[in-house]
Parts: C-alpha cells; structure tokens; sequence
C-alpha cells in the first residue's frame, strides 16, 4: 500500500489498523488508525461514527500518543493520505524532529510524563505499550 510500511488488521477491533515500518519498530513508533461506532442521542439512529489516526512512541523515560485526526468517519482513501504524510515526515526527520512535528500538528496528545500520579503514569504507558503488543498478535 505505502512503499516501506506495513499495515497490520487488529482482529476483533471495530476497524483498527496500526502502521509501522521495521525502522519505525527501532525507533519504537507506529501509527494506529481505528474507526470505530459510538453511541449518538443526536442522531437520528442513536449511532455515528468516528476516525482516529495516532502517532505512539515510547523510549526509556517516556510513552506519549499524538492524536493527529479526531473526528468525522474518513474513507479509505483520506486516511491512506493522512498516514501516507506521517509517514513521509518520519522518513524526512530525525526523530527528535519529528516527534516535535507531531506535538505542533497534532489535536491532543497524552504522555506518562504528563501525569501528576504515579498510577496515571503507569496506566497512560502501559494503554501504549500494549498497542505495541498488537503487532505480534
């Protein structure tokens, strides 16, 4: 699909995708795009749905999730392009650059060193890490 990066189907999610590359994985960074239904009261079905594409990274003194796209439900084609620059970004930065990017252009983000408490932190790192685990499912 995108030269150079894989797409992995996350079973038994609504629709989740995490996008990584092998230098991506050293670098530990992977892109999660999921599509999922929630519960509307508004809407004439109860029902909608919404797109979120984040960028997660961890290293030894932190984890940290960029919310990049948050919102309306993005059709195939949108969220290959959205991923498609994430990606270009990465491979034209450093990391340290890039993760800077990410924080600029992103719509919220969430990191373990962020929290006040020590639990939080913990819970914050470990929800990351786990979308890490899901490569290898």
């Amino acid at each position: 699909m995108i030269t150079g990066l894989h797409r992995k189907y996350i079973e038994g999610s609504d629709v989740e995708y995490i996008y990584y590359s092998k230098h991506m994985l050293k670098d530990n960074l992977i892109i999660v795009a999921n599509t999922f239904p929630y519960e509307d009261c508004s809407k004439e079905s109860g029902w909608d749905v919404e797109t979120w594409i984040d960028v997660k990274h961890y290293n030894d003194i932190d984890a940290i999730s960029f919310t990049v796209y948050q919102g309306d439900y993005l059709q195939d084609i949108q969220v290959y392009r959205i991923v498609k620059d994430i990606y270009d970004l990465y491979l034209d930065n450093v990391l340290p650059e890039f993760l800077t990017i990410m924080d600029d252009i992103s719509v919220a983000s969430q990191s373990q060193s962020m929290q006040s408490r020590k639990e939080n932190a913990i819970s914050v790192r470990n929800r990351i890490l786990s979308e890490f685990e899901k490569i290898n499912w």
